[in-house]
């Protein structure tokens, strides 16, 4: 259902909305999930690239972070901020490439190590299966897991396919 707006009248001059969505829409990459408990802290982009709201993060040095990388190992999600004007990168997910905001280099993250986060997934996923992180191209994605994957604490929180947001729960990496 479309939204409706009646139209502005001297006796009500900003108008009136009539009709609302029935369906609430999909969360936003890298924004939590739902009001649990989280665990966040605070590193700097120390990559010379912008880190999309809601990537995998690995460690890069002492109090940095850089865009996941299997060798450096799993150190959260990049947590989405509306506080400063972002950067943008192009992102491809699927067959579907965009640019999506993100910190600029040198900008503190906000990194998830535990909690609900919305995320995307590069492979059809179900509700309960393990997350794992499959890096494709500029941009590392959630799948399903399996043994030539790099496996994380975290579990899928509903059904989706590929191309998809899709709510996870990460448990604590710390």
């Amino acid at each position: 259902m479309a939204i409706t707006i009646t139209p502005a009248a001297a006796s009500n001059p900003g108008g009136v909305q009539s009709s609302y969505p029935l369906k609430i829409g999909e969360g936003r990459w890298g924004a939590i999930y739902d009001g649990s408990d989280y665990t966040s802290r605070s590193y700097v982009n120390g990559a010379n690239a912008v880190i999309v709201f809601g990537q995998p993060l690995s460690h890069f040095g002492e109090g940095k972070v850089r865009n996941y990388t299997q060798a450096n190992g799993f150190a959260g999600f990049a947590l989405i901020s509306d506080t400063f004007t972002p950067g943008y990168r192009s992102i491809t997910i699927g067959s579907v490439t965009d640019d999506r905001a993100g910190y600029p280099a040198l900008y503190t993250v906000n990194v998830l190590e535990s909690g609900t986060i919305w995320v995307y997934t590069s492979t059809n996923v179900v509700k309960g299966g393990k997350v794992a992180l499959l890096t494709a191209g500029a941009a590392t994605v959630c799948a399903s897991g399996t043994a030539s994957s790099s496996d994380i604490p975290a579990y899928f929180l509903a059904d989706a396919a590929a191309g998809e947001l899709v709510p996870i729960q990460l448990n604590s990496i710390i």
